[in-house]
């Protein structure tokens, strides 16, 4: 059986935390295999997981009206997808799809709140580690939408998407 705690080190998510917090982890933590095309989450439902990709790649949507899905992040090996766990009200701001048959460590997010209520030291650190993969993930999805929408010339006026609005 895979050690659980030298797969979570792999992660830099979890890379900051000690040994016993990552054994703390593990006991929330399983090895599972996705296929292709399968959804590991759905805007709006119940966000019950964090995914540690181990193999393969995930990709990250969101739903706009009247059109087909967009993709806003591809998640490969190493990276994690999902933080909805971790924030009130615990429900998925978009969709995960398997793009490859992927091998991913499932965290229990109901496991994980529990236990970083128990060890508030653990809940703070993996609140920092989150708190920094979403402002990096905003970032990242703030240039997408730029390089999408482009400059704006003056006779556009202003809309939806400028600073001074």
């Amino acid at each position: 059986m895979m050690n659980l705690v030298e797969k979570l080190r792999d992660f830099n998510v979890f890379a900051s935390l000690k040994d016993s917090e990552l054994a703390i982890l593990s006991h929330c933590a399983k090895v599972e295999n996705v296929a292709e095309g399968s959804y590991l989450a759905r805007e709006g439902q119940a966000a019950d997981h964090c995914y540690a990709v181990i193999s393969g790649r995930l990709v990250i949507e969101i739903h706009l009206p009247q059109r087909p899905p967009v993709a806003i992040l591809t998640v490969e090996r190493g990276e994690v997808a999902g933080w909805s766990w971790i924030f009130p009200p615990y429900q998925w701001s978009a969709d995960i799809r398997a793009l490859d048959n992927v091998t991913l460590l499932s965290l229990d997010g109901r496991c994980l709140r529990a236990q970083c209520e128990a060890n508030p030291a653990l809940g703070y650190a993996l609140m920092k580690q989150f708190a920094s993969l979403v402002s990096q993930r905003l970032q990242a999805t703030r240039l997408q939408l730029m390089d999408v929408y482009g400059p704006r010339s003056p006779q556009q006026g202003q809309g939806a998407f400028d600073a001074t609005s």
